[in-house]
Order: structure tokens, then C-alpha cells, then sequence
């Protein structure tokens, strides 16, 4: 799914300033079809793989904190078990759902597994702030994208690294589009 991101950004500029370029690139020109497509066919994939997590152990505890640590928090649901929760707390779960089972999507040239990393805050971002779904699935495609291009840049593909550095790139790009879901775009804000 991802693209090569080549940047119109000056020779100087920073990896996240060469990152935020090629997001607001993408952003202006719209997602394209195919990638819009590949976004709906790995989230459908997701979700599918998550349902049977529901019943372990692991998930049964984060459940209960999530519902106790957030009372009266609301906003964002903890799928498949219909708790009405706070972003962060859904998120939390949700994430655990798609990975306790380790049934997902797998990036083989990095070997990781971008969409349970993107998804979960995506997902509650978009929730809580009553966004569409066209750009819910725009927001992941490019989370995606985002995610792939500092796993690449992180470690060279076939790394004898990669377990050693995949946390340092896990959330970058759900984290990028659930800040851009929830607060707008702020041009002049520099990393």
C-alpha cells in the first residue's frame, strides 16, 4: 500500500518537516482510488480478525479499566463489547483487540503490522469528533502511509533490527491523523 514519499521539501528540511509536506501533499490532492480501496479492505480486515479477542483474558482486564477509569466519559466505543468510553481509554482496547491474537495485516518488507497501530486512535479520534467516514478512511490510508515511511526510514527492510526498533515507529502515523482528525491543520507549527 505505501508509496514512495518523495518530498518537494528543501534539502534541509527535517524528517518530520519533510513528513508534514508529503501529508499536506496528499491531503490536498485527495486520496487515490486504489489507496482509498486498499484502506477499506485492510480496516474490514481488522475488524474481522478482532472479533474472537473478545473473550481473552487480557481483554476482560483492560475492559474493566477502561469503563472504570473513564466514568462518564463518553465518545468512543470499545468495538464489539458496547462500552461507550473516552477516546483514549477506547483506543487503549481497541488496540489490544486487534493484537492480542496477532491476526492481522503483516507489511513484509518491514514485517509489521501497521493498520492495528493506526487504526485504534484513528478510529476513536474520528469517533469523538463525529468525522465522516470518507474522511475516517482518508485519515487511515494516510496514517498508514505515514507509518510505513518511518518504519522504512527507522530500519533498512530484512533488519536483523527489527524487533529492536519497530516500537520506535508503532503509532506514528495514528498519531499524525487522529491530531489532524481532532484539531485541524496548523501550518505554521513546526516539529
Amino acid at each position: 500500500m505505501t508509496a514512495a514519499i518523495t518530498m518537494a521539501a528543501s534539502a534541509n528540511a527535517s524528517v518530520s518537516e519533510r513528513l508534514v509536506a508529503f501529508a499536506r501533499d496528499w491531503r490536498a490532492r485527495g486520496v487515490p482510488p486504489a489507496v482509498r480501496h486498499e484502506a477499506k479492505r485492510l480496516l474490514l480486515n481488522q475488524l474481522k480478525a478482532s472479533v474472537a479477542a473478545t473473550t481473552h483474558p487480557a481483554i476482560g482486564i483492560l475492559h474493566d479499566w477502561a469503563r472504570h477509569s473513564a466514568a462518564g466519559a463518553s465518545g468512543a466505543q470499545v468495538l464489539w463489547l458496547a462500552t461507550n468510553t473516552g477516546a483514549a481509554q477506547a483506543a487503549m482496547v481497541n488496540g489490544a483487540l486487534f493484537e492480542v491474537l496477532d491476526f492481522h495485516d503483516t507489511y513484509i518488507p518491514c514485517f509489521m503490522h501497521a493498520v492495528s497501530a493506526v487504526l485504534p486512535a484513528v478510529l476513536a479520534e474520528a469517533e469523538v469528533s463525529a468525522n465522516s467516514g470518507a474522511e475516517f478512511v482518508s485519515a487511515l490510508a494516510l496514517g498508514l502511509e505515514i507509518e510505513l515511511a518511518v518504519a522504512h526510514g527507522v530500519f533498512a527492510p530484512h533488519s536483523k533490527l527489527r524487533a529492536a526498533v519497530t516500537p520506535a515507529h508503532r503509532g506514528v502515523g495514528g498519531t499524525r491523523q487522529s491530531y489532524r482528525l481532532g484539531h485541524g491543520h496548523r501550518p505554521n507549527r513546526r516539529n
